[in-house]
């Protein structure tokens, strides 16, 4: 398995910022990630390829969050 893909995405919820990278796969993998911050689903697929989030930058979600 290699590295074919990395972007940076923003979570449209709490700005939070992932680094993603992808890897090419034999089988089709169906999954999707979720902000580790607030929650908020960041991206899914069904393609074959894995996709991997590293957070870069946590935002200060307790004064954004309205709850």
């Amino acid at each position: 398995m290699s590295t074919n893909d990395s972007h940076e995405v923003t979570c449209n919820r709490c700005g939070s910022r992932y680094w993603i990278t992808s890897q090419h796969v034999i089988m089709r993998d169906s999954d999707w990630i979720d902000c580790h911050v607030c929650g908020a689903r960041l991206f899914s697929w069904n393609e074959a390829r894995v996709y991997r989030a590293e957070l870069t930058h946590r935002a200060d979600w307790s004064s954004n969050n309205p709850d």
